[in-house]
């Protein structure tokens, strides 16, 4: 399964100080892991080939509580973490079957037997649609932290 956490460094002290206002941290964690999530699935779909198979099985989770200190984006398909990392040479033949599907969607004229022993052969390389996604979450979260504060505020009539 390939996942990855959204984390926000020194919200636990901030909580602490914050008590009074929890409220104001469950919609911060769920926007940036709806985000995360977004930007996973967007990757996804620009494969050459991609069905949206895989984009509807990324998911996000937000940490059991009143108060969740953080939220989890994954994917819960076997076959995610080749398209993540990319797929090792010397693994077993992919089925010709799903590579003729495949090189069908993807406009591919390879035969389909001669393109899964390649891939045997070869290996192929990562998308990183996790990866990616992460680091446009981790530079997206300072707005939502900034909306948050904004909420907190209006909370508090300032």
């Amino acid at each position: 399964m390939s996942n990855f956490s959204v984390k926000i460094e020194g919200l636990e002290k901030l909580q602490r100080k914050l008590a009074k206002v929890p409220q104001a941290w469950k919609p911060l964690l769920e926007k940036a892991a709806k985000f995360a999530t977004k930007e996973a699935v967007t990757r996804l779909d620009e494969r050459p080939g991609a069905t949206g198979r895989l984009a509807t099985a990324t998911k996000y989770d937000l940490a059991p509580g009143a108060i969740p200190l953080h939220a989890r984006v994954f994917h819960a398909t076997p076959i995610s973490l080749d398209v993540e990392h990319g797929r090792p040479a010397g693994r077993p033949q992919p089925p010709t079957a799903a590579m003729e599907r495949w090189a069908r969607r993807a406009g591919i004229s390879v035969h389909p037997f001669v393109l899964a022993r390649q891939i045997k052969e070869r290996g192929t390389k990562g998308v990183f649609f996790m990866k990616k996604a992460a680091e446009a979450t981790k530079k997206k979260v300072p707005e939502f932290v900034r909306e948050a504060a904004a909420s907190i505020e209006k909370m508090w009539g300032r």
